[in-house]
């Protein structure tokens, strides 16, 4: 049983410790996420993090608060990456106690098919606390009436949320979307430090109150407190322990109650362990209030640039917006929360990271469909990139409402930036597109135009095209043996083909196969969604005239040589083979797309030996388990499909089974070596027979050459004599006064 919470932090430089420290008396892993914090906050959680706690911080790079949306992001992450049991919704100020023993008694007994809420008990400091004592629930030992506390938190077992459309509400007092109703029976409670000092009070005034006046809730009988606070510091710059107490007892209460009785009683903290404060920080009010002044005039000047652009908006209307509104909503659209009545003919998902250099020619192939990018959702799901992509999206939403963003708060992989689209789809299909590929023109359109001819069509495979970086166009070997011409299959297994047509980005998937669309971290994971589908849809039609293009480029995650990848691809075969043992009907078919999962891993070892050498104890032990989930018979079965796969397959699978991986590896690397070698001498035994003809050749020439030397300088010695002949006859001589008189004449 794992239990984890989850909290959304800023600026809690004065209670994060206490609160970890104790908490993880409880808990087995606690997540963080810093929303921003520009006080010692994420610098003590580092300092906790390197005492090996199990801590994990995540760091919010959206300043928007957002909490419902973050939180239930969390909540999911916590579940889905953590592998958590039961999540604890938090936030800093709430320490889960019980008078008689640990609270994790407690939450490892609870029924998981129930979600539970716990309420708040309201700790009040006053000007008898030692003040000197750091840890806060050793120091702050006065509660309120428990009347007035009103508010719950919520527990949440793994099994409640199956139904990925539940979320939290903000503040996190309880969940929306679910049908449930709370347990609230546990024996626990939330103890609640909102208030710790002067100090830390002052400053949650000083920020508050100009929140609440942006927020337009100024005028309530709650908020009446805040201002006259507000404007006690203003005047003077302090309050007392008095005011603090007042200020504390009536925290959070709709309406100001005078009177309220506060008793005595220390949280208990027996059962604890490592709760002495270690790290010092120097509070500084001014700064919270320094940071969230800056941080308003940033939004003020981007709600400002977005009125701008709304040159269809009329200038009254612009007047009336309300400042925070507008800018919570703009935000909004960006976030995705699905509480607007939205409906689309088709979504497209879009996972990237670090997708810049491609982006606009993906999003372009969307933008000029002829079914109309205003009927076409695009919902790009950023996994933590670090380059312009966000940039180049927000240009794309600035001028298409359809076109949306959601961005991880960590980087989660392909698989779970596909599930978190799924999770917010607003139309009856659903498509994925690689932000480094595109799409023809007519693709969306007629593929409604056959979804529309056939109810009975759950699925819609189309042709792609590789191509390089020179734009060189190659069709994969797959579309030329399967997608020729198109047809509708009723059973996967009368057209196997089909079974390694797995990439998620050449399908569109009907509303009836989304519960089969759950994609799972790591490379290779679209092979297992890919088949969930395949083997439940009641027709699959397959199209000549779609067509979509894919970018084959080293930068690629498939590309990358690490065992971490090779065992993304054996663990994706596991998967294949875990559904296999399901589908009976599907048994072979599923096998032999396993086996060509383990077949990729045997190739690449083949390819890349000298690294696996290194790597190898990591590969092994999981690779040698795979020869016995199959037999001889998938081999001859489907010979025919693939006869390349075969060899390498067959042999290469049982011999590592047989030899071990060092032997088999080490073998085929001298049989290479050996071969290349060979190739070698023979390269080497040509050039030098080739040398020795054009010695030869040159040897023929030279003498030809020789003897035209000689036959021209013999003709120039008989020249030179046949001269010296004429010059010294005496006709020469007697004519010599005929040629001057001649010459002068001419």
């Amino acid at each position: 049983m794992k239990i984890v919470s989850i909290t959304m932090v800023k600026n809690e430089e004065d209670i994060i410790e206490s609160f970890i420290r104790y908490n993880l008396n409880i808990l087995d892993e606690m997540i963080i996420l810093d929303n921003g914090s520009t006080d010692s906050t994420l610098k003590i959680l580092k300092n906790l993090k390197d005492e090996d706690l199990p801590l994990t911080v995540l760091i919010d790079e959206d300043r928007y608060y957002n909490q419902d949306i973050k939180m239930t992001k969390l909540l999911y992450l916590a579940f889905d990456k953590y592998n958590a049991d039961i999540v604890c919704v938090l936030d800093a100020d709430e320490f889960i106690s019980s008078d008689n023993s640990n609270p994790r008694d407690i939450l490892q007994n609870i029924d998981c098919n129930k979600y539970y809420q716990v309420k708040w008990q309201t700790y009040i400091p006053t000007k008898y606390d030692d003040y000197n004592i750091d840890f806060i629930p050793s120091r702050i030992n006065h509660i309120r009436d428990e009347k007035f506390d009103r508010l719950y938190k919520v527990i949440v077992p793994k099994e409640v949320i199956k139904n990925r459309n539940i979320s939290i509400e903000m503040g996190n007092h309880n969940l929306v979307n679910i049908n449930l109703e709370p347990d609230r029976s546990l024996d626990l409670k939330i103890a609640h430090f909102p208030l710790r000092s002067k100090e830390q009070c002052m400053s949650k005034i000083l920020v508050g109150w100009p929140n609440m006046i942006l927020k337009n809730k100024e005028n309530n009988d709650y908020a009446v407190h805040w201002k006259l606070f507000f404007e006690k510091i203003k005047e003077t710059g302090e309050i007392s322990y008095e005011d603090l107490e007042y200020f504390s007892k009536n925290y959070s209460l709709a309406n100001y109650e005078e009177g309220i009785e506060i008793y005595e009683k220390t949280m208990n903290i027996d059962f604890c362990t490592n709760i002495e404060i270690k790290y010092n920080y120097s509070y500084n009010y001014l700064r919270n209030i320094l940071d969230n002044y800056v941080y308003y005039v940033d939004e003020n000047i981007k709600l400002n640039e977005e009125i701008k652009s709304l040159n269809t908006v009329n200038k009254k209307e612009i007047k009336s917006l309300n400042t925070i509104d507008k800018i919570e909503d703009f935000k909004l659209s960006n976030s995705i929360i699905g509480e607007k009545n939205e409906s689309y003919l088709i979504t497209v998902v879009i996972p990237l990271h670090n997708g810049e250099k491609y982006l606009r020619e993906c999003l372009d192939s969307l933008v000029n469909q002829t079914l109309g990018i205003e009927n076409i959702e695009v919902i790009l799901v950023d996994d933590l990139s670090t380059d312009n992509s966000v940039e180049i999206i927000n240009e794309y939403t600035s001028k298409y409402p359809s076109i949306k963003l959601i961005q991880h708060t960590t980087n989660l992989g392909c698989g779970p930036a596909r599930n978190t689209g799924l999770d917010h789809t607003h139309s009856d299909y659903i498509t994925y597109l690689d932000c480094d590929d595109y799409i023809s023109s007519n693709a969306y359109e007629r593929a409604l135009e056959i979804f529309k001819n056939d109810d009975d069509i759950d699925l819609v495979i189309y042709k792609w095209e590789e191509f390089n970086e020179n734009g060189l166009l190659n069709s994969s070997d797959i579309a030329k043996t399967s997608l020729k011409e198109h047809k509708i299959i009723t059973n996967i297994n009368d057209y196997p083909e089909l079974i390694f047509a797995t990439f998620a980005y050449i399908k569109v998937y009907s509303k009836r196969m989304f519960e089969f669309l759950d994609f799972p971290s790591g490379t290779y994971q679209d092979n297992i969604a890919s088949a969930r589908v395949m083997i439940n849809a009641n027709k699959i039609y397959v199209a000549d005239d779609i067509t979509v293009y894919y970018r084959q480029h080293e930068d690629s995650i498939s590309h990358i040589i690490s065992a971490d990848n090779y065992l993304n691809i054996l663990n994706a075969s596991k998967h294949v083979i875990d559904l296999r043992d399901e589908s009976p009907d599907y048994y072979d078919i599923l096998s032999f797309l396993a086996l060509k999962l383990v077949y990729h891993c045997v190739w690449y070892i083949c390819k890349s030996r000298d690294f696996l050498l290194k790597e190898g104890e990591i590969l092994y032990p999981t690779l040698k388990k795979f020869p016995k989930y199959f037999s001889y018979d998938i081999f001859e079965k489907y010979q025919r499909l693939f006869p390349n796969y075969l060899p390498c397959s067959e042999q290469a699978l049982w011999d590592i089974e047989e030899m071990g991986f060092y032997e088999y590896v080490i073998k085929s690397r001298c049989q290479d070596n050996i071969k290349s070698l060979n190739n070698k001498i023979n390269s080497l035994n040509n050039e030098n027979s080739n040398l020795k003809n054009n010695v030869t050749n040159l040897e023929d020439k030279n003498s030809k050459l020789n003897k035209k030397i000689k036959s021209q300088n013999k003709k120039i010695k008989n020249n030179d004599k046949l001269i010296k002949e004429i010059f010294n006859s005496k006709s020469w001589k007697l004519t010599t006064p005929l040629r001057r008189i001649v010459n002068f004449f001419r």
